[in-house]
């Protein structure tokens, strides 16, 4: 018996000729037109952008506090970059409705302000770290503007975040280093004791790692010596004009 090679032409099967290869351009069933996408939604690549703009802000800081002022990575890099990223966010148009997507909303709108806002406090506070001694005018206004950016980025963050009493701890630090009146600092304490009870109904019991409960730790502080205070100024041993560091606070 001959089996025939499977390659071996088989007499009943059409031939294919060049001709018979050659597309027919007036056939109806073949389409040449090119496919036609829809264009990437800009509000859809803006969020993706600014997403990349929030790493590369936190990374630049990270590699800042590690390495120094190296080759683009120094303070003023850091400031270009948050207000880059805060100039950015502030000018893109949100969708129709987005504010009641916050799982969308927040961190593509909200956080990308607040944590640019936290970013430029944290550079003027650095450099009034980094001319301690030499201006005091100076130092006062950079910590000045520091306290109100974080003051700021607070109001940013949603009312039950944490990051908004830890950024109310850094604005109250600040003014105590730059030796403002209790009348300036309690006020802020204030703040921080209901920011953390809105913000404890959520993420008390949740803190796992030893940097937030650091920070959770200051803003118990700075509440207890707003209660300290209160009772001292009702007992008339202190006034809203003493400048008052408590120890707990760091320096510069």
């Amino acid at each position: 018996m001959t089996v025939k090679s499977p390659l071996q032409p088989d007499s009943k099967s059409p031939e294919i000729t060049p001709k018979s290869a050659e597309l027919d351009s007036e056939s109806p069933e073949l389409s040449l037109k090119p496919l036609e996408l829809d264009p990437v939604p800009q509000p859809n690549f803006g969020c993706f952008i600014r997403g990349i703009q929030r790493l590369n802000l936190q990374s630049t800081i990270a590699w800042h506090l590690q390495d120094g002022s190296a080759l683009g990575r120094t303070l003023d890099d850091i400031e270009r970059l948050a207000q880059e990223l805060k100039s950015d966010t502030e000018t893109a148009a949100p969708f129709p409705d987005i504010e009641g997507e916050p799982g969308f909303y927040a961190p593509f709108w909200i956080y990308p302000i607040a944590e640019s806002l936290c970013a430029l406090g944290w550079v003027q506070q650095r450099r009034a770290a980094e001319r301690l001694g030499t201006s005091m005018s100076e130092n006062v206004a950079d910590l000045s503007k520091a306290a109100q950016s974080y003051m700021t980025a607070a109001k940013t963050y949603p009312l039950d975040e944490e990051e908004r009493p830890f950024s109310l701890y850094m604005a109250f630090e600040i003014l105590c280093r730059a030796k403002f009146p209790l009348r300036l600092s309690l006020p802020i304490c204030r703040q921080i004791k209901d920011a953390m009870a809105a913000a404890d109904v959520i993420w008390d019991g949740t803190r796992l790692s030893l940097e937030t409960e650091t920070k959770v730790a200051n803003c118990r502080r700075a509440i207890a010596f707003l209660e300290d205070c209160e009772k001292k100024i009702a007992a008339g041993s202190l006034t809203l004009d003493d400048v008052v560091s408590p120890v707990f606070v760091r320096g510069l």
